[in-house]
């Protein structure tokens, strides 16, 4: 028997402003409404603003990725893997808008531990910039778990194929080096750093110093074949402040190079150049990492490229 706890969606705070998050649920039974009846929701049936329009197409302000779709990575979100009203892309004319409250979440959009998921969060007294708490009650997830990870060919090519967005099964931080990773499973997973600069942080299993994944944070990651990555209790943190989208050092050798918005400094990106041993000229998936650009275009984007794509980490030897 396990106590019922509650838990931030998001380690720390859990408070958030309005905007795109990657988000899970560290709970073994908790209803996904737990989270969402914190904020609004759209664009998908049971939500409160059904045919919830931007700029004329279809707004599903909670989003499940299926890696399975063919074409380039942001095709997964477009799949038929939640119940939509219809195509999101789809130009509609005279919508009818319905406020619905409290609204049940088709059981298709429940979210699987292990899962991550992408979130709009917009406050329940928009358009105010108030923050946002989220947060679940339920059992706390306990014990190990094996997340098997896909990789479909398409003709979008290797660099668009095989991204998973998963997530931290438990309610407390882990340590991104020591979870257990089959043959084909990227070193690296991509965070999205919302609370601070605005792109996406890159975490290194090879790092010297801790990678801390935050309770609650759903992240990339990346494969080259059919694979699986299994978290175990060993795996988690006793750091409680374990930052949420935030990024650890890696105590490597490395250049960095930064790029800073000339109207916003907080907003910045950069990267990593590294010299390592059995790295070469071409991709390496435990050396390269790929570029994941932020979902704010105000936020400058830098990378360097290997064979015309672009990548966050770039390693040669």
């Amino acid at each position: 028997f396990f106590p019922s706890i509650t838990t931030d969606a998001g380690g720390g705070s859990g408070n958030y402003g309005t905007g795109w998050r990657y988000l899970a649920v560290p709970l073994s039974k908790a209803d996904f409404n737990q989270i969402s009846d914190n904020f609004h929701t759209g664009g998908y049936l049971g939500s409160e603003y059904q045919n919830w329009l931007v700029d004329g197409y279809y707004f599903p302000s909670i989003k499940k990725y299926n890696e399975a779709v063919p074409g380039v990575q942001d095709m997964g979100f477009d799949s038929d893997h939640y119940t939509t009203l219809g195509s999101s892309n789809v130009l509609l004319t005279a919508p009818n808008i319905r406020f619905r409250r409290n609204a049940s979440v088709p059981a298709d959009i429940n979210i699987d531990t292990g899962e991550g998921v992408l979130v709009y969060l917009s406050s329940l007294d928009y358009p105010s910039l108030q923050q946002i708490t989220l947060d679940a009650v339920g059992e706390p997830y306990v014990g190990d778990l094996t997340v098997p990870l896909s990789y479909t060919p398409s003709a979008a090519g290797a660099n668009e194929d095989g991204w998973q967005l998963i997530a931290n099964p438990y309610p407390s931080a882990i340590d991104w080096k020591l979870v257990k990773r089959t043959a084909g499973v990227s070193n690296f997973v991509y965070l999205y750093d919302t609370e601070g600069a605005g792109n996406f942080i890159t975490l290194d299993a090879n790092a010297s110093q801790p990678q801390l994944i935050a309770s609650s944070n759903a992240f990339w990651v990346k494969v080259n074949q059919n694979s699986s990555i299994t978290f175990k209790e060993r795996n988690k943190s006793p750091d409680v402040n374990a930052p949420f989208y935030k990024s650890a050092g890696d105590g490597l050798e490395e250049m960095v190079i930064k790029i800073t918005n000339s109207t916003d400094s907080l907003l910045t990106d950069y990267t990593k150049i590294r010299i390592k041993d059995g790295a070469s000229r071409i991709y390496d998936i435990d050396f390269d990492a790929y570029k994941l650009y932020s979902l704010n275009n105000q936020v400058p984007g830098l990378s360097t490229r290997i064979d015309s794509l672009d990548f966050a980490i770039n390693s040669f030897g």
